[in-house]
């Protein structure tokens, strides 16, 4: 059996190109919402000062549409680093790469958590990652609703002046006391729940397989509290088995089939909190008796 991952060579690539162009591009947009006080996202997230975000917006890679409930949708592994890419840019980051109150960021650096897929792949046939978050989002009219001050001099949003005048002369106008608990009123809060493998497709050079997965702990990223276990329906026709993160579990899959034949394997990760259970799907593709010239890239190795 082989593990010939041309989705990892493509992640590199990916992240090869854009990395350099992360902060360049993202500047201006997260320049937009800087001059809000960041007391406001308790979740240390601000999804609008993505810039990937807009674009990314009601399609399958947005991260906001994963939310853990039983309808979402898998994460596909073509969808996946620009999902990722989006959280990583939401991040409320200071000039020394830092979350408010001097917390080390939730979620490592694109090129940083490919790093460290590529070291959990070196040990285990499928390593699990996990993106479990809360984040925060404004309200679309925000503006419009007078929660929010849009400044033309700074091109920035603000809360609003203690003093908003209607006139050039300043005789008439509106008094806001609490400017805070008013921007508070365009924040929304999201949750974000979705798993995934860098290791998704396995040619098997025969009718069965035993393959080894482990939840890594350097790729469990989560801004979530009290979570109580995890649980991993492996599709094999076990059921869900808790999981512990770090720990290597062994599963057997297999086919009735004599020719080559492709196996598509709807792997489940759930979380469980006290205030209930998230769930999302990873698709593994197994490719059974496949012959051996299939199994080797260079014509030197047969």
């Amino acid at each position: 059996m082989k593990n010939r991952s041309l989705f990892t060579l493509l992640l590199a690539l990916f992240f090869g190109h854009s990395t350099a162009r992360l902060a360049a591009q993202n500047d201006s947009t997260a320049y937009l919402y800087s001059a809000l006080p960041d007391a406001l996202f308790p979740t240390g997230l601000l999804m609008d000062q993505s810039y990937l975000q807009e674009d990314l917006s009601g399609t399958p890679a947005d991260p906001l549409l994963h939310t853990g409930q039983p309808w979402t949708p898998a994460m596909l592994h073509a969808h996946w680093p620009l999902a990722y890419t989006s959280l990583f840019l939401a991040q409320r980051l200071d000039s020394q790469g830092q979350l408010p109150g001097g917390l080390a960021p939730y979620l490592a650096h694109p090129t940083k958590f490919e790093e460290l897929a590529q070291l959990e792949a070196a040990t285990v046939d499928v390593p699990l990652h996990l993106t479990w978050l809360k984040v925060n989002s404004l309200d679309t009219f925000a503006v419009d609703s007078g929660y929010l001050h849009y400044n033309l001099q700074t091109g920035q949003l603000q809360p609003m002046p203690s003093k908003e005048y209607w006139d050039p002369l300043q005789l008439a106008g509106l008094t806001h006391t609490d400017t805070f608990a008013l921007a508070q009123r365009a924040v929304r809060t999201h949750d974000v729940f979705f798993g995934g493998t860098h290791s998704p497709l396995h040619y098997i050079d025969g009718p069965a397989v035993s393959l080894s997965f482990k939840l890594a702990p350097s790729l469990l990223q989560t801004n979530v509290d009290s979570i109580l276990k995890y649980e991993v329906d492996f599709a094999d026709g076990q059921g869900w088995v808790q999981v512990v993160p770090g720990q290597v579990y062994t599963v057997k899959y297999s086919t009735t089939a004599k020719r080559p034949q492709q196996v598509f394997k709807e792997v489940r990760i759930r979380g469980f909190r006290p205030s209930g259970v998230q769930v999302s799907k990873i698709v593994l593709s197994l490719v059974f008796n496949t012959p051996h010239g299939d199994l080797e890239l260079f014509s030197s190795d047969l």
